[in-house]
C-alpha cells in the first residue's frame, strides 16, 4: 500500500544508539555539510551504531539511489485510533521519508488498530497520576545508570519519558 508519509504522525520508539536526534536534539539531515564533517571528525572514534551522525545520511542517500520511495520498503505499520502510526520495523525508512518530504512509501501492511498507541497509552497514565507519584518517579528517573528508550510522536519533538 503506497501512502504520503507527510499525512501521519508517527510513534517512534528510539534510543540514544539508535538515532541521532534523540542523542543531540537535531536530525542529521539538517545539518549543513560543515556542521556533519565537524560532527563526523569529532566523534570518529566513537561507535554510535544506528544513532551516528553517518547513518541516516547514508541510508537516505542509498535510499534515493536505489528508489526505495516507489517499491515495497517492506514496512509493516499500524494506524491506530490517536491517528498515530507505529511500526514494528522501518522507523528510519519512515521517519527519513517524512524529513525529506517524500510524498510516496510504499508500505508491506497497513493496518488499522482500535487501540491508543504506545506514546499517547503513556501519556494518558501520566496525566492520571498523583503528584506523589510523579515526584517519586522523577526521583526513579534520577537513579537511572542505563539509557532509557525514547518514545516519541514525531510532529510533537522528542520527550524523555
Amino acid at each position: 500500500m503506497r501512502i504520503n508519509p507527510q499525512d501521519y504522525s508517527y510513534a517512534f520508539r528510539f534510543s540514544r544508539y539508535d538515532c541521532f536526534k534523540v542523542r543531540t536534539g537535531t536530525c542529521s539531515l539538517h545539518l549543513t555539510n560543515a556542521q556533519y564533517q565537524k560532527t563526523k571528525e569529532r566523534e570518529k572514534n566513537q561507535d554510535f551504531n544506528d544513532g551516528s551522525v553517518d547513518y541516516c545520511r547514508l541510508f537516505a542517500s542509498h535510499m534515493i539511489k536505489e528508489n526505495w520511495f516507489e517499491r515495497n520498503t517492506l514496512i509493516n505499520a499500524d494506524h491506530y485510533k490517536c491517528g498515530h502510526i507505529a511500526l514494528a520495523s522501518g522507523q528510519h525508512r519512515t521517519c527519513i521519508a517524512k524529513t525529506l518530504k517524500r510524498d510516496s512509501l510504499t508500505l508491506n501492511i497497513f493496518k488499522y488498530n482500535d487501540c491508543i498507541c504506545n506514546v499517547c497509552s503513556f501519556k494518558k497514565s501520566e496525566s492520571q497520576k498523583t503528584p506523589l507519584q510523579k515526584l517519586i518517579d522523577t526521583y526513579k528517573k534520577r537513579k537511572r545508570k542505563k539509557f532509557a528508550t525514547h518514545n516519541f510522536i514525531d510532529d510533537e519533538g522528542i520527550y524523555y519519558y
